[in-house]
């Protein structure tokens, strides 16, 4: 029984539409795809902090930065690396 009523009710009833309608959804659906771009920039500079956070960590531990201090063998001497290599 009170299913037929719902459904009368669902089938008098309109929707009335104003003349801007579809310049606010167009409006809106513009207005949401900017903040993609913001994710992006912060992104992109937490990778750059990130970087310069590891890059003041080698410079703190080795007091230098190069290649070697970033790959950890900074404290290996050069007559020594032949020796390693035949345990590769």
């Amino acid at each position: 029984m009170k299913d037929k009523l719902l459904q009368d009710l669902l089938l008098k009833q309109q929707y009335i539409f104003g003349d801007n309608f579809s310049d606010l959804v167009m409006y809106s659906i513009h207005e949401t795809s900017a903040p993609i771009v913001k994710h992006l920039s912060w992104f992109v500079s937490g990778i750059a902090a990130s970087l310069l956070i590891c890059a003041a960590v080698v410079y703190l531990q080795d007091g230098q930065l190069n290649i070697d201090a970033f790959l950890g063998i900074s404290s290996l001497q050069n007559d020594t690396l032949n020796e390693l290599s035949l345990y590769l």
